[in-house]
């Protein structure tokens, strides 16, 4: 992450060799989640973000890519994909997915 912090601002977006971007999220304050998924929980607002991320990017996937399964239980419940973050296949999973133009949010 940090090379790609260094090409730019992340909050805006990093476009990558491959193709796609980059970008790292922090709004979406006013996307609703079911009433048993309060908003004072972190993960919850996460799921907040990726979901609001989807609404607006209509023609791209949104993935979270997490080593949380509990996090990634309630983003398939809310029918959002997730994937597990594992260290030594970042740079490969970042290259096949972000190559296809999709969007990803990460948490690390």
């Amino acid at each position: 992450m940090e090379g790609y912090r260094q090409k730019g601002a992340l909050l805006q977006g990093v476009k990558l060799d491959g193709g796609g971007i980059l970008r790292i999220e922090k709004n979406f304050v006013n996307v609703e989640l079911p009433s048993d998924l309060p908003d004072d929980n972190p993960d919850n607002r996460i799921l907040k973000v990726c979901m609001g991320l989807a609404d607006t990017a209509k023609d791209s996937q949104v993935i979270l890519v997490i080593k949380d399964i509990v996090l990634r239980l309630k983003a398939q419940i809310l029918g959002m994909k997730a994937e597990d973050f594992e260290k030594n296949g970042f740079q490969m999973m970042m290259h096949n997915i972000l190559a296809e133009q999709k969007y990803i949010f990460l948490r690390i």
